[in-house]
């Protein structure tokens, strides 16, 4: 378990942020916090304590949040993605890095976000693929002219240098509803594969 401080120092070194700019940092870290992203501290002098699932959101917030999206359309890529966004951290830190791709049609996503029917799956479509594949995957989709990757191998080992987590451990992240890891549940949140 992780405190509030760890979690929040870690992802600011992360990210190289000033010590002027403190305030600003802090104000993103509660928009992710006001549009449930991230869980809100429980008030004054009490301690929440953060578990991995945890620490490994506000890590992918913070991604998210370096290519320039809202806390909002933020929150849309983890209600569809769901638990494929925590895979890579699952196990060992492997050789191989695991990209994650999304494609890049945030324009569009703004522009229809008041009607529901057209900012379908297909929109958001995603995937979560090995370094040695990518060149392949895109060659492969010729509609694929606009895709945003994050490497989520290189987020973890950061992650884990800077929290002293030792990934060589079985990690499993549950369910909200606490009920099987991610392995068997990223079946049931998948989008539409970038494949």
């Amino acid at each position: 378990m992780f405190t509030y401080q760890e979690v929040e120092n870690a992802i600011a070194r992360l990210h190289h942020v000033p010590s002027g700019r403190a305030g600003t940092f802090k104000a993103r870290i509660r928009n992710f916090q006001r549009v449930g992203l991230i869980p809100s501290s429980p008030g004054k002098g009490l301690r929440i304590q953060y578990n991995i699932e945890d620490v490994i959101r506000w890590a992918l917030c913070f991604e998210f949040s370096e290519v320039g999206l809202p806390p909002e359309q933020i929150k849309k890529i983890f209600t569809y993605s769901g638990w494929a966004l925590f895979r890579p951290f699952e196990g060992p830190v492997t050789s191989d890095d695991y990209l994650f791709c999304l494609l890049g049609n945030f324009l569009e996503w703004h522009l229809n976000k008041e009607d529901k029917q057209s900012l379908d799956h297909e929109k958001l479509a995603f995937d979560v693929v090995r370094a040695s594949e990518i060149g392949r995957m895109i060659i492969e989709n010729e509609h694929y002219n606009r895709i945003l990757i994050i490497n989520m191998t290189d987020l973890k080992r950061k992650l884990g240098e800077e929290l002293n987590i030792n990934w060589d451990y079985k990690i499993t992240i549950s369910s909200k509803d606490g009920s099987s890891s991610m392995v068997h549940q990223m079946s049931m949140f998948r989008a539409s594969p970038l494949r």
